[in-house]
């Protein structure tokens, strides 16, 4: 009779002790499963990246193989260096007559192949945008014509070649056009401005957390 209460009380106290084990065990299969969401996160992030780096590489080839001459003269110049982006410089005489926004026959010519490139790889190749930019050197126009200043005809030289691409079929809305006049140079010397003037396709290849149901 006397024992009773302590036998109530060692009940008591494994019920109160049993909570703890399922919280225990709870935790730990949480931390399973969320290293396992994590690990796999990771993975895809960087197959993606991977995917995409190699894109770039091949899209770089295809230019390549378009510009063989003109690279070797130096008249056009790939840079695929930096992760996403792929940068094809033309210099002024390869599109445009001196002071003038018309593409040159030469020009259209260029970039017609430039287009070509960008539509074969644009079923398969991942970039997400296509800066154009205008570069001038520091010679002032002072015309009372349009273009009236380097700005302008910076600006108006890279809308023409956007137009043109979207004339090639490259979509209208993976196309953005700006013009830089000379402030952003290549060629600080004042002996050696032609650099200067050019015009720069910056193709921008999506990341990872930008593709297509992963949300943009």
């Amino acid at each position: 009779m006397i024992k009773t209460p302590a036998a109530h009380g060692t009940i008591r106290s494994g019920i109160e002790y049993w909570p703890s084990y399922v919280d225990i065990l709870t935790t730990v299969l949480m931390v399973f499963v969320l290293q396992n969401f994590l690990q796999t996160t990771l993975n895809i992030d960087s197959f993606e990246s991977a995917r995409l780096r190699e894109e770039q590489r091949r899209l770089a080839g295809m230019m390549q193989k378009e510009f063989q001459e003109e690279t070797a003269r130096h008249k056009v110049t790939l840079d695929d260096s930096k992760l996403n982006m792929l940068q094809v410089r033309f210099s002024e005489e390869i599109l445009f007559t001196s002071g003038d926004y018309h593409l040159a026959a030469k020009g259209r010519e260029a970039l017609g192949k430039c287009a070509r490139a960008l539509r074969t790889g644009a079923g398969s190749v991942d970039f997400k945008q296509i800066e154009v930019e205008g570069h001038t050197d520091k010679q002032p126009l002072n015309r009372l014509i349009y273009p009236r200043d380097n700005w302008e005809l910076s600006t108006a030289r890279a809308i023409e070649v956007v137009r043109f691409m979207m004339e090639r079929g490259i979509p209208p809305d993976r196309l953005s056009a700006g013009g830089y006049a000379e402030f952003h140079p290549v060629e600080d010397s004042r002996w050696n401005q032609s650099h200067n003037r050019r015009i720069e396709l910056r193709v921008l290849f999506s990341t990872p957390d930008q593709l297509p149901g992963r949300g943009r």
